[in-house]
């Protein structure tokens, strides 16, 4: 079984790394692309965005990218509406994740 392990995105070297990562085919149709998640995450920092690279635990490659917010304040949770949660895993009140994804290099 593949393990992977979750890096924090803290640097600008970390954030350059994963805008190079491709959505895997069909997933262009659930996803926005990397410059437009990393956007609307600068643009909307009231919805906690917390982003990870995410690494095969073996080899310490880059495999992907995953982002959520979490603990979206009350009135916040409200603005985002059903839309925006297309991609919750979670249908219940705030604190859910609001968005998350994961792309993988082509």
């Amino acid at each position: 079984m593949a393990r992977v392990q979750l890096r924090d995105i803290v640097s600008s070297g970390d954030r350059a790394a994963v805008m190079g990562l491709r959505r895997g085919p069909g997933q262009d149709r659930y996803l926005n692309s990397m410059a437009e998640i990393f956007a609307e995450a600068d643009q909307e920092q009231r919805a906690m965005p917390h982003p990870w690279a995410v690494h095969d635990a073996q080899t310490g490659a880059l495999v992907g990218f995953v982002m959520i917010s979490d603990n979206i304040p009350a009135p916040m949770d409200d603005d985002l509406g059903p839309a925006r949660r297309a991609g919750s895993t979670s249908a219940t009140a705030s604190p859910t994740p609001a968005w998350s994804c994961g792309v993988r290099t082509s």
